[in-house]
This record gives structure tokens, sequence and C-alpha cells, in this order.
């Protein structure tokens, strides 16, 4: 029997009001960044003749190189990070970093949209900016001369006539949250959320979505710390 197996590595089409299969949560408190990530990855097996087998795994979402770091939120993830880790390796400062990103990045979902990728844009929901589907979310965060540095950007889509256009928007933050966030929006903005330890903190958030959503945000949960010193995994789960 031939299967065809599709690697869901866009973390998308989620059952509820959410773009993204993950939970991805970022601050800046003090002198150092905090952002944690879950690891649950689902993906479909296909058979001809056949419904579609559900199955899980798990997969990286933060990854590090040098004093850049960087998550993935939503769809063509693994393009995305490909993206990101070649700015990250080859740029020397986060503007240049996010520019190449957003310039191959674009390149690509072009190419993939206008192939005629089955996509249900309807799943996505409008960037409030721009009114405009939301295909994904990265927050760049790391070392900037000496000071903190976090940056999330929008890749969103227009239609005209049935053609398809990639657009990209940015933001320097200081708390950033992605994926699975419709159940912890008003812990996210209340102050008081924010007291004691910030790293059981994020993964006390995210575990209330995985409660919520099991089978779209999962264990392991990853920690990482920023601060102008050092970069390092409070819990590196299947990070390397």
């Amino acid at each position: 029997m031939n299967k065809v197996i599709k690697l869901l590595w866009f973390l998308l089409f989620p059952t509820c009001n959410s773009f993204s299969q993950t939970c991805v949560i970022g601050k800046i408190i003090g002198d150092a960044i905090y952002v944690g990530a879950d690891s649950r990855l689902r993906y479909t097996l296909s058979t001809a003749g056949e419904d579609d087998a559900i199955s899980y795994d798990s997969i990286c979402k933060i990854y590090s190189i040098g004093q850049f770091n960087f998550a993935v939120v939503g769809y063509a993830s693994k393009q995305s990070i490909d993206c990101a880790m070649t700015a990250c390796t080859t740029d020397t400062s986060f503007e240049d970093i996010i520019n190449d990103y957003s310039t191959k990045f674009h390149s690509f979902l072009n190419k993939d949209i206008q192939a005629g990728e089955d996509v249900d844009f309807g799943k996505f929901p409008a960037f409030v900016a721009s009114h405009q589907p939301v295909l994904s979310q990265i927050v760049f965060f790391g070392v900037q001369g000496d000071s903190l540095f976090m940056e999330e950007v929008y890749t969103t889509l227009t239609t005209n006539d049935f053609l398809f256009d990639v657009n990209f928007y940015s933001l320097v933050t200081n708390s950033y949250a992605g994926g699975h966030i419709e159940d912890i929006l008003s812990q996210l903005d209340d102050p008081q959320t924010w007291i004691g330890d910030p790293r059981e903190i994020i993964k006390s958030l995210i575990r209330k979505e995985i409660s919520l959503h099991p089978e779209e945000v999962g264990e392991p949960i990853v920690v990482i710390k920023v601060t102008t010193k050092k970069t390092e995994y409070l819990d590196k789960g299947i990070c390397n």
C-alpha cells in the first residue's frame, strides 16, 4: 500500500480560534528576555482510499545562533526556520536579519502560493494593523549593542482578482505571544501575572493552553533566557 506522508511542519489548521498549533510566549523583564514554547508537532499520514490518520511528534521552536535568537509560529514554519537560520548566520545586525529573512521568506511564499498549494486562508485571523490574513509570525530576540532586543514579524496575505501578494509587518516590543493564546490573553496583559519567577510563569501559561488544546499544544516546554552577558536554555527540552 502506497503511503504519502505529509508532515505538517506548517503547524496550522487548529480546531479553535488560532492560526497555529503552538504556543510561544516572550517577555523582557528587568535585564533579561525570557521566551518559552511548547514542542507539539501534529501531522497527517495520508493513505490512498482511506481517511487521514493523525500522528504526533515533537519539534524545537526556539533557535539560538550566537547573539541572535528566534521562535516561529504559523504556516510554512520549516521554511521560515530555514530562512531565519540563513539570515542569522550571514548577517550581523537584527535590522539586516529581518530584511534578509523577509526577502527570502517572501520569495518562497510567493512561489508556494502561486503554484496553487491548497491553503485554507479562512483559517487565518486578520492582523489588526492591516486587516489581512496572518500566515505566520516569527519573533527575533537577543542583544543589540548593549541593549536587549525583541521584534516580531507578521507575514500577511492580500488577494486581488485571485492574485496573492505576501506582505510583512514588524513591531519592536517588550512582550510577545503567538499561537494558542486565546485562553491566557487576560493573564498576559495583567502585571500581576508577572510577579515571580518568569520561567515558571511562562511554563504555567503554556501548560494552561496544553490542558485546553492537548492535540495542538504539548510538552516538553522549552524556555530560553537572554541577557547582555549570555544566552542559556533554562529548559532545553528537545532543542540542541
